[in-house]
């Protein structure tokens, strides 16, 4: 970034603005400026125009620059015009590239005198061909007629741009000489840099704004990152985190707005992060709360106000014992915190809204903008928060789980690349305010990087390469990838285009090398390691350290991995790559990642699409874009639109265009690999075949047998290669088995090529299973072992019922190598109490549709998450099915909807399941049956022991409170034919029971009419009476947890009738089979 100075301030654009400046239009306003640029613009001489614009639609026609009577350059729909008055128009080639609404695009024109070509992102386009020379008027030349959107840049040159020259002035500096004029919008006033200074006035209502990429919520929009609920930031009730963002609010319309939320704001566990409205000041005040927000203890408040319409940096971190709240880096507020009252094994992550019984509320909506959310899994220093305005997060520290970041899309969690859903209204639109007058005139864009050597060195190096005999070495390999990538279309047109691509590579390397687009060797000069990238535009130094400071085998394959991403910056955004040693650390990480180090070892046998699809890897695993942070320095609006760019190729479609343009930087990353250092080992040859839980039926330390459900077995082994969902890999286990146990699994491996040296692997991470220590593997002659490795560092009996998404980075090392990263696994594990019970069964036979199901456990175990007894988990159970899923009494017949009329009669699991997955099922009436069957099949998948009983007949009840329902009544207006609930024991009159079908009166008189005081029966007595039939009525008050008697009424056709019967005699003694 160039930099006119005029003050001593840093004029770097800071993250804590965040914002960049830009002309605004509304298809009415433009910007006009002299008649006469100095050159014509008429087909007479030739000349190149370039333009930046940010379309929020796309009009018939608008223009970047035009003449009235002479000329246009602009917009047709979504394609790029040019127009000569007298001599007709070319329009850009949409098969070849459109532009979209609300994204920043690049357009350029180049006239040589007689062909004009058309350019999009940097891109070529189309060609034509015009002859004479067309009209020309006084009037003053527009910049952004009829263009409803903003303008950032636009510049004319002398000379036709060559392809080269405009992918290098897209985000570079053009050439001294070439520029007659250069209108930068990104300042205020806008000025012309061009050797004219020609004037420029704002006209109809056009104006300078700033404009801060952010998310913007809405009335009741937010952000839901996917796949991160490990992420979960006060889950295990004194963990250490930090929470960070930068917010605008921009109404007071919500007194209470959600900036970061990972549970239910009633619930006693999980975080959040808010503002809360203080009228006194006229501003809104920072609360970090720990738990319920009925917890004073637990919550704490700024002293600080955040003010309406200013971008403010807000913090809270927690260091096991001290809750601390940061605005704008400095400390604000802090207070000491007891753990937070429940543990929460996984987080339910919102950015912009809170929860409330599981429902984002938009009463809690944040009312502006939200730039980034980071968050720790440590306390960090009042030094780092204070660092994190100005710097960029470390993405190397191993703390920083969730980046969210929201100046480009995407949005994606920039620590692990997970997706973040938009909802109800939030958009990635920026905010957009008033540009002031700029007190230094900033020059947004890439120059070429240093050389860093002097030009005579640089001369050297370049040519003590011997391209030559590169050439000759790897002739073959270079065509074997033309062909490969040739093959990979079936258009005629898009193998033209393909082979056009390689064959022009093909001939710089062997003619002309220094026309290449980018080279990047390896030199030792003077006591250093040096890696040099060469372009048609000179050498620079990208690297360069001590001859020992890194080994040769590491800067190697750091070296493929930086063509692979300087080489596609080059091809793509003309922008020079530098290696800094946040860099290197961060892809020493992508090298861990075993996809990619799988693609990579293609090595001369790389080509174009696997470069495109190693790309898209980088993309998907959240790398690209903190690569692309690390390895250029530029301004922040170029990065933003860089970062796009790269972004938009990576997570395309591997199009002709987009493969020929890689073709470059496949024939680079070929001749790199070759020059592999003798010290350095091959790239992964241990694969990992097959990873089995339930491999011992004779064991009982192993996993559980289970299935997904009726139709859907679950076979050993549980993971092989190509599964990547964790549910599609699941293990159960039961703490009474495993606990103070160490616990096995069984996995196959395969080595390509047997080695006299020790094997070992070992797997990283594993969650609540732990790490797989390093263990030596013994191949047999064919290359294969099995092996049963032991977990002795789980942790599933440290937090009661579980149910969490594990990985392990497996690897393995060759004797006294460095570990390799083989691939990843995920896994759901399921914690159960204790070994399933009827109607759930265990034993070999996989094909029993009886084995416990995961489909039921996906919800039993997160119901009942952190239960250590049985008793907690019934409880739990019966809550979430009186209140959590919707359910309501048939109040019409009492109807039973979920049991069949089979003998034994069958609970109807499946189609309960589909009711729970909103896919209907058989609705949500039910009956007490209903109920019953559901406590007992989903409580005792957990290890508990409960069944469906019954009590009657035919006995009148005081006025319930049904699942469902707000009004007491008494069901039927009589009472119940017959009763059914969840019971223990014997089912007998004193044994405890749980109801999920209603609640009952717990005041001193369950009789009465009212007011009731309502309690859900969880693990009451049958009666608490000494006889088993009791002298009636009973005396008021009465104050016992009594079931019978608080369900009854108080006579013989009431309590007098209700006694224990037993389960249904075809109900299989009240735990019913599933189907």
């Amino acid at each position: 970034m160039a930099i006119d100075r005029q003050s001593s301030m840093d004029v770097r654009d800071s993250r804590a603005d965040g914002s960049y400046i830009a002309m605004q239009l509304d298809a009415l306003s433009s910007a006009a400026t002299s008649a006469d640029l100095g050159i014509p613009l008429d087909g007479s001489a030739p000349f190149s125009i370039d333009a930046w614009i940010r379309f929020n639609g796309l009009p018939p026609l608008a223009s970047a620059l035009s003449k009235d009577g002479a000329f246009v350059f602009g917009s047709m729909g979504n394609s790029v015009v040019f127009q000569f008055n007298g001599l007709g128009e070319v329009v850009s080639d949409a098969n070849q590239g459109v532009l979209k609404d609300n994204s920043w695009h690049y357009i350029c024109v180049t006239f040589d005198g007689s062909t004009l070509r058309l350019y999009l992102d940097g891109a070529f386009n189309t060609v034509a061909s015009f002859s004479g020379k067309g009209q020309t008027s006084s009037s003053a030349i527009l910049i952004g007629s009829q263009i409803q959107g903003l303008v950032r840049r636009v510049r004319v040159y002398s000379t036709p741009l060559t392809a080269e020259v405009v992918l290098a002035n897209m985000f570079g500096t053009p050439s001294a000489g070439t520029l007659v004029a250069d209108f930068d919008f990104s300042v205020v006033p806008p000025v012309d840099h061009g050797p004219r200074a020609n004037p420029i006035s704002l006209q109809n209502a056009a104006q300078m704004i700033k404009v801060s990429p952010a998310l913007s919520l809405g009335t009741s929009g937010f952000a839901r990152p996917f796949g991160d609920r490990a992420i979960n930031p006060g889950g295990a009730q004194v963990d250490p985190y930090t929470v960070q963002a930068w917010v605008l609010v921009a109404t007071s319309t919500n007194s209470r707005q959600a900036i970061f939320v990972n549970s239910d704001l009633q619930s006693n566990t999980g975080i959040a992060l808010l503002l809360e409205y203080d009228a006194t000041v006229s501003g809104y005040r920072v609360v970090s709360q720990r738990g319920s927000n009925n917890e004073s203890s637990q919550t704490l408040t700024s002293k600080g106000v955040v003010q309406i319409g200013s971008w403010t940096n807000v913090a809270t971190t927690f260091d096991g014992a001290k809750l601390s709240i940061f605005l704008q880096g400095l400390p604000d507020a802090s207070m000491d915190c007891g753990p937070i009252p429940l543990y929460r094994p996984q987080s339910d992550l919102l950015i912009g809204a809170a929860l409330a019984q599981g429902i984002p509320v938009g009463a809690t909506t944040f009312q502006g903008f939200i730039r980034e959310v980071d968050v720790y899994t440590r306390a960090l220093l009042a030094t780092e928060i204070l660092e994190n305005l100005t710097d960029l997060p470390d993405v190397n520290d191993p703390t920083l789980v969730g980046a969210y970041n929201f100046t480009s899309s995407p949005a994606r969690n920039q620590a692990n690349g997970h997706p973040i859903g938009l909802a109800e209204g939030a958009v990635l639109s920026g905010h957009l305010g008033p540009a002031s007058a700029s007190t230094i005139t900033l020059r947004d864009e890439a120059p070429f990087p240093a050389p860093c050597l002097d030009i005579e060195t640089l001369e050297e190096l370049r040519a003590s390469v011997d391209f030559g005999s590169l050439w000759k070495i790897h002739e073959a390999d270079l065509r074997a990838a033309m062909e490969a990538d040739v093959a990979a279309f079936s258009d005629p047109r898009d193998q033209s285009r393909v082979r056009d691509a390689w064959a022009k590579v093909l001939e710089k390397i062997a003619d002309a090398p220094e026309r290449m687009p980018l080279w990047v060797t390896r030199h030792r000069h003077l006591g250093e390691q040096l890696l040099v990238c060469h372009t048609p535009r000179g050498s620079y130094v990208a690297f360069r350290a001590p001859e020992d400071s890194i080994p040769d085998c590491l800067l190697w394959k750091i070296h493929l991995v930086f063509i692979i991403v300087a080489g596609a910056l080059d091809a793509f955004t003309g922008v020079g790559a530098k290696l800094t040693d946040k860099a290197i650390a961060y892809i020493r990480q992508v090298l861990q990642n075993a996809p990619i180090a799988a693609l990579m070892a293609a090595g001369n046998g790389m080509r174009a699409a696997l470069i495109f699809s190693i790309l898209g890897l980088l993309w998907q695993a959240g790398f690209l874009r903190p690569l692309i942070l690390l390895v250029i320095d530029v301004g922040f609006w170029t990065l933003v639109r860089v970062a796009a760019r790269m972004i938009l190729v990576a997570s395309g479609v591997g199009s002709a265009a987009v493969i020929s343009s890689l073709a470059a930087t496949a024939a680079t990353f070929i001749m790199a690999y070759a020059r592999r250092p003798s010290s350095c080992d091959p790239l992964p040859t241990v694969d990992l075949a097959s990873l089995s839980f339930h491999h011992d039926p004779t064991s009982t330390i192993d996993a559980l047998p289970i299935r997904k459900n009726f139709d859907t077995p679950i076979t050993a082994p549980e993971w092989t290669k190509g599964k990547t969902v964790a549910s599609s890999a699941p293990a159960a286990f039961a703490i009474t088995r495993v606990a103070g146990k160490v616990v096995t699994l069984q996995a196959r491996f395969h080595i390509s090529e047997t080695t006299g040296q020790t094997v070992r692997i070992q797997a990283l991470g594993g969650g609540i299973l732990g790490a797989v220590e390093p263990t030596t593997v013994k191949f047999d002659p064919g290359g294969d072992a099995t092996l049963t490795l032991q977990l002795p560092n789980h942790a599933l009996a440290a937090s009661g019922i579980a149910l969490q998404d594990i990985s392990w980075t497996w690897q393995y090392q060759v004797g006294a190598a460095e570990w390799t990263t083989i691939t990843s696994t995920t896994h759901r594990i399921y914690v159960l109490l204790d070994v399933p019970t009827l109607p759930w069964m265990q034993g070999a036979d996989t094909q029993n549709n009886q084995l416990p199901w995961t489909d039921v456990l996906d919800h039993s175990c997160t119901w009942a998450a952190g239960a250590a007894t049985a008793d907690a988990a019934v409880r739990a159970v019966t809550e979430k099915v009186n209140g959590g899923i919707d359910l309501t009494y048939d109040t019409a017949q009492g109807a039973s909807v979920y049991t069949d009329n089979a003998r034994p009669q069958n609970f109807l699991c499946t189609q309960f399941l589909k009711y729970l997955g909103h896919m209907g099922g058989a609705g949500g009436q039910v009956n007490c049956t209903d109920c019953a069957s559901i406590v007992t099949t989903f409580s005792n998948i957990l290890g508990c022991n409960v069944f469906a009983s019954t009590m009657g007949e035919k006995f009148r009840c005081n006025q319930i409170l049904a699942i469902g329902t707000t009004t007491w009544v008494v069901p039927f207006g009589y009472g119940f034919a017959y009763h059914e609930v969840a019971w223990t024991g014997a089912g007998s009159y004193k044994d405890n029971l749980y109801d999920a079908c209603l609640h009952l009166d717990v005041g001193p008189d369950p009789w009465g009419t009212g007011p009731h005081t309502a309690e859900l029966p969880l693990a009451w007595p049958f009666t608490t009476t000494k006889e088993f039939t009791p002298d009636l009525p009973i005396a008021t008050p009465f104050t016992d947890t009594s079931y019978r008697e608080r369900l009854s009424a108080n006579s013989a056709d009431g309590i007098g009738k209700t006694n224990p019967k037993g389960p249904w005699n075809y109900a299989a003694g009240g735990r019913r089979p599933v189907r």
